[in-house]
């Protein structure tokens, strides 16, 4: 029960947290809204701040642990705002002191929100007190797992992903988190606070989505993730308004869930917020009304006042802009990055400073010497004395006219199981990558677009997408021109010629053997059910599969489920208790298979049946089935699993039932000259693969002459003998 209490008591603060831990590190920073900001941030101070050093719901009312770690991590992410009261507070004896007082206590009771908090703020200083941070939230990932506790599994989930390039134990967690989350859906696809309760949450459906969508365990659009999204708006958005909180009847839109809602759709496009999108556009615009004069925010419109748990979450969305201009660039914290775009050659060079004042210098000196480039910053054409750098502002040079429209231009893959991340700038020969033209103001495009290669035009598009492969290795920079825009970025692209190679591969239907031999490994596309496109899949458990039941034309579905999985095999389908499993090198796989890289020298053996199932096999002493022709006659073969034998096994030969296994799993056959098939098959077990009998005819009538022989002799015998009698 004291589990139980402890996730009622953090709900809120969880909400908050895993909400901001990304915006702090995507969102572009804007100018206008500062004043607005410093009002806010004077909020917290004034009406938050308890004697005792940390935050509190209400001012005199006391600490909160969870208000207070919140809080930390809203100021942390919001240290480049070099605002005075912030940066004190980060680094004053009061805050020491609140940590030495509560983090043990904290740690002992397994309060696993507050502990999340402090491993967020913790990053930045991994090793405060002696606590590892990440190690902390591993451990809480296990007891997510264990307690099927949704609460616990987004939250580590969304940690663990900035960690999981660096440690191999958060990257095998982050597959197992997302795995288990998406078994934790209800039958409409939303999620609640956990499996043991009936009701779903728009918080937790919410935080789900964001948190599968920054993992990229499942693929961008993933119809797990889509389906929830619509739903959730079909059961809690308010129409003209924001989305309504579940725990009240009647309940008004409520600041905490739209907000929430809003990343979970900046997750799903990518980055950025559909604008054109009536409903994001009202849940922006409820948010904005939940402000009152003071600087803080309201919960809900039933709420008269502000108060510090919703005014310390919204806080990091407004000063990093989630409703303004999107940001299609990857940002990096301490890191200053001036790009200068040379529409002549079709090019733009990235300069990157670790210091605000190295970066400044490049910004003065290139205008000295290039007077025919136009400055900008955050997308806007300015005069050099009105650069000074903030958080995350994009500065940029450029030699095109003025007044061009911003536009950046991004690439996606639609592969699953690959040998490299999507974004990594890597994709490969003959695959479709999907181009974007985001503009990056309210203006619209109306021109056709040029593309450029390396400086060559590769052709042209009417829309703002387009697609591309490149037949040949190499290096690529994607440019995009018209006379109406400016691309302010360029995609770089290393092309890799993929190396394929086989494995061995046996497909088991009901009673019958789909497919076996060898089976490639290279690229190849599917078609999933719930996808307008194609998906595309390189190194993973299902890419010889899928290659070899393209070759042999045999049908098959793909669902995105638990990953992507087979829904019917030749017309076989996965029914109640019944599916798709794989095992490898005869090892049950039960990650997402298309998540599983596969390597030359692997095994695989796809069948359909119950989970865990063990393979059978049949042998025979002193017999190599499959290898060896042997004489007509009786023989005994064996069925066996690993370091057992099995009875009550199905025998059939040439597809023909010929009867059960003894309790020690030996079965007798006779078998005449030919060639034979014999499978063996039993409920619960993986089915045997098809051994081949082969009888020799010519063997067998050498052993007649033989026989003939010996009765010839043995009469001639008697027949002398008689005679000499």
């Amino acid at each position: 029960m004291k589990k139980q209490v402890n996730a009622v008591n953090i709900k809120t603060f969880l909400v908050c947290l895993i909400f901001v831990l990304f915006l702090s590190s995507a969102l572009a920073y804007s100018g206008e809204k500062q004043a607005e900001i410093e009002q806010t941030i004077d909020y917290v101070f004034e009406n938050c701040l308890q004697e005792d050093g940390g935050f509190g719901r209400l001012k005199g009312e006391g600490s909160n642990p969870g208000v207070t770690f919140q809080a930390l991590v809203s100021f942390s992410s919001l240290k480049k705002l070099e605002n005075r009261k912030i940066n004190d507070y980060l680094e004053s004896r009061e805050l020491v002191n609140y940590l030495e007082e509560k983090l043990p206590r904290l740690l002992q009771e397994e309060n696993y929100g507050t502990v999340l908090g402090l491993a967020t703020f913790l990053n930045i200083e991994p090793e405060f007190y002696g606590v590892d941070s990440l190690e902390e939230v591993k451990k809480i990932a296990r007891k997510g797992m264990e307690n099927t506790d949704v609460w616990d599994e987004v939250s580590a989930l969304k940690i663990l992903t900035f960690f999981k390039e660096k440690d191999p134990e958060a990257k095998e967690l982050t597959r197992q988190l997302a795995d288990s989350l998406v078994a934790s859906r209800d039958k409409d696809g939303l999620w609640g606070y956990s499996t043991a309760y009936s009701s779903t949450d728009p918080d937790m459906t919410a935080l789900a989505i964001s948190a599968i969508a920054h993992s990229r365990e499942l693929p961008i659009g993933s119809p797990v993730m889509t389906n929830a999204y619509s739903k959730m708006i079909e059961e809690y958005y308010i129409e003209g308004s924001g989305i309504k909180s579940p725990s009240v009847a009647d309940s008004p839109p409520n600041t905490v869930t739209t907000t929430v809602f809003l990343e979970a759709g900046y997750r799903l496009n990518q980055g950025r917020l559909d604008y054109s999108d009536e409903v994001v556009k009202n849940s922006i615009a409820f948010v904005e009304t939940m402000r009152t004069e003071n600087g803080g925010y309201r919960l809900d419109k039933s709420k008269s006042a502000s108060d510090c748990y919703t005014t310390i979450f919204v806080l990091p969305t407004i000063s990093f802009e989630a409703y303004g201009i999107p940001q299609p660039f990857d940002l990096e914290h301490n890191v200053f990055t001036v790009r200068v775009v040379d529409v002549e050659k079709k090019s733009v060079e990235e300069n990157k400073f670790t210091g605000i004042e190295q970066a400044q210098q490049f910004v003065q000196n290139f205008a000295s010497n290039n007077p025919n480039y136009t400055l900008m910053k955050n997308y806007k054409e300015v005069d050099l004395e009105e650069v000074s750098f903030k958080a995350f502002d994009s500065i940029i040079f450029h030699n095109d006219k003025k007044g061009s429209k911003p536009v950046a231009i991004s690439y996606t893959r639609a592969s699953v199981g690959s040998l490299f991340s999507k974004d990594s700038g890597k994709a490969n020969t003959g695959e479709n990558l999907s181009f974007e033209i985001i503009p990056l103001t309210e203006e619209s495009l109306s021109e056709t677009v040029v593309i450029y290669s390396n400086g060559i035009e590769l052709g042209q598009t009417p829309s703002q997408s387009f697609k591309e492969s490149f037949a040949n290795p190499g290096s690529f920079e994607i440019f995009a021109d018209s006379e109406e825009i400016l691309t302010v970025n360029s995609v770089d692209l290393e092309i890799i010629e993929f190396p394929s190679f086989t494995v061995d591969l046996r497909i088991e239907g009901k009673d019958k053997t789909i497919f076996e031999g060898q089976a490639e490994v290279s690229p190849v596309s599917i078609n999933v059910e719930g996808y307008a496109e194609e998906s595309y899949i390189e190194n993973s458990i299902m890419t010889p599969i899928v290659n070899a039941l393209k070759n042999e034309g045999i049908p098959f579905t793909i669902k995105d489920d638990r990953g992507f999985i087979f829904g019917s095999i030749n017309g076989i389908e996965r029914e109640t208790g019944k599916g798709w499993y794989f095992l490898r090198n005869h090892t049950e796989i039960e990650e997402c298979p298309s998540q599983q890289a596969i390597e030359p020298g692997d095994g695989i053996i796809l069948y359909r049946g119950i989970a865990n199932s063990r393979p059978l096999a049949l042998y025979s002493e002193g017999i190599e089935l499959d290898h060896q022709a042997i004489q007509p006659s009786t023989i005994t073969i064996t069925a066996s699993s690993p370091e057992m034998n099995v009875g009550r096994t199905q025998i059939f030969v040439d597809n023909q039932l010929m009867g059960e296994t003894a309790p020690n799993g030996e079965f007798e056959i006779d078998l005449a000259p030919g060639t034979h098939s014999v499978k063996a098959i039993r409920e619960g077990f993986i089915s045997s693969k098809e051994y081949t009998i082969n009888v020799s005819e010519i063997e067998s009538f050498g052993l007649l002459i033989a026989v003939i022989a010996i009765i010839a002799g043995a009469l001639f015998y008697y027949v002398y003998h008689q005679r000499h009698s």
